[in-house]
């Protein structure tokens, strides 16, 4: 779906002959339309900034070589397993904070903006998605003395 939505932009933005800019992300892509090639640029509403000037490099030979990247994974030592009952109970410390935490930003507040609300709202919803997950989580540990 993605893709399809990406090559539709870019086929618009192709067809009326404008200079696209593509920027690649992880999670999803920014597409930019920078104008049309041989018109003239619209002029920026700011102030007018200088072009940046490029600094030659001098490379006085003397630069440490960059350290080669290592895995820090170690597969021989395996780490000790959990309680149940000690999860259990740090996962009921952390329910119990996030509920104080989302009973906190329901309280409605005076004098907030609508903006301010609506971000309000979001993350108490994020909280409660997080009181669910861990409360999902918390019922498929074992219970005491059934493992």
């Amino acid at each position: 779906m993605k893709t399809a939505i990406l090559v539709t932009v870019i086929l618009s933005a192709a067809t009326a002959a404008a200079d696209t800019k593509i920027i690649e992300y992880p999670d999803h892509y920014y597409v930019e339309s920078t104008g049309v090639p041989g018109e003239k640029p619209v002029p920026s509403l700011g102030r007018n900034a200088s072009p940046a000037k490029i600094l030659p490099v001098i490379d006085d030979g003397n630069a440490a070589p960059a350290a080669m990247a290592r895995p820090v994974t170690n597969f021989e030592a395996s780490p000790q397993p959990v309680d149940p009952a000690e999860r259990r109970a740090s996962m009921d410390q952390t329910i119990q904070q996030l509920q104080r935490e989302r009973s906190e930003l329901l309280m409605p507040k005076e004098g907030e903006t609508p903006d301010q609300v609506a971000y309000r709202q979001q993350e108490a919803a994020g909280k409660l998605r997080r009181i669910n997950k861990l409360s999902s989580e918390m019922l498929k540990l074992p219970v005491q003395g059934h493992q």
